[in-house]
Order: C-alpha cells, then sequence, then structure tokens
C-alpha cells in the first residue's frame, strides 16, 4: 500500500524488480501497487491531533484483496522508532520462494 510516503513506494517497487532473478520480462512478480494519498498523517493521528489512518488503510487493504494481493506491504516515508515487521525480510522471502517454485 503505498500513498503514504509514495517515493518509498517506487523505490521498494525497483527495488523488487532489481532483486528478482528473471531471464525474461515474463518471469517477474505480479505486483499491485495502491498508490493512496488519502490516507490521513499516522504521525497526527498517533498524537492525537488528527484523523485515525484505520478507515483508508482498511478500505485500501480491501481493494488489494478483491483484486487478488497475497501479501500486503506498508510503507511510509517516516521514520518510525521499532520496525513491526521489516518490509524487505518479507520480500526477500517472497522473492526467494517464487524464484524457487520456477525452477
Amino acid at each position: 500500500m503505498g500513498g503514504m510516503g509514495p517515493e518509498s513506494t517506487a523505490e521498494l517497487f525497483e527495488s523488487i524488480i532489481k532483486a528478482t532473478p528473471v531471464r525474461s520480462e515474463q518471469e517477474h512478480l505480479r505486483i499491485i501497487i495502491n498508490n493512496n494519498p488519502q490516507i490521513p498523517d499516522r504521525t497526527r493521528a498517533i498524537l492525537g491531533r488528527g484523523e485515525s489512518p484505520l478507515g483508508e488503510l482498511t478500505k485500501t487493504a480491501l481493494n488489494l484483496e478483491r483484486v487478488g494481493a497475497e501479501i500486503s506491504l506498508v510503507l511510509s516515508g517516516q521514520d518510525i522508532s521499532v520496525p513491526l515487521i521489516d518490509p524487505l525480510q518479507i520480500l526477500a522471502v517472497a522473492v526467494f520462494r517464487e524464484a524457487k517454485s520456477k525452477k
């Protein structure tokens, strides 16, 4: 899910493309990016100064599910002190499994 740091989303997408071992374009992973800039600012919500992002995050996740997404990553251009999930580790596992299944 993008839109909470669209540059982070673009950078991750580029990283996925470069890290995926392929011999042709058709071997790349199918990736759906739902860039939703309407998601309220998370920092403002955490500080009690803004609308909760949960409603838009939920809508975005459900949209991805409807179009067949099996894995969802939430990216943000904002720094967080404690990463709950390392998206690059998840990505690495997914890329490895996908590549292994093509052999």
